[in-house]
């Protein structure tokens, strides 16, 4: 299900995808942020890219595709 998130909370979409398209951050924050992203309807370009890439994890993949 997803929840449209008001224009107002742009900064936290961005703050979450920053989080999420970190590799230095821990896997497991990477993922609920991720899945966050996915209900709200905020995955941008960058992270369908990394979604797409082989040598992220299959968590992540799989956080950031599911709706």
């Amino acid at each position: 299900m997803e929840t449209k998130l008001p224009d107002a909370e742009a900064a936290a979409v961005e703050a979450v995808a920053k989080l999420v398209g970190d590799p230095g951050r821990p896997l497991h924050l990477r993922v609920l942020g991720a899945r966050t992203l996915s209900r709200w309807g905020a995955v941008n370009d960058a992270l369908e890219k990394l979604a797409s890439d082989p040598r992220t994890s299959t968590a992540l993949r799989s956080a950031l595709t599911s709706e």
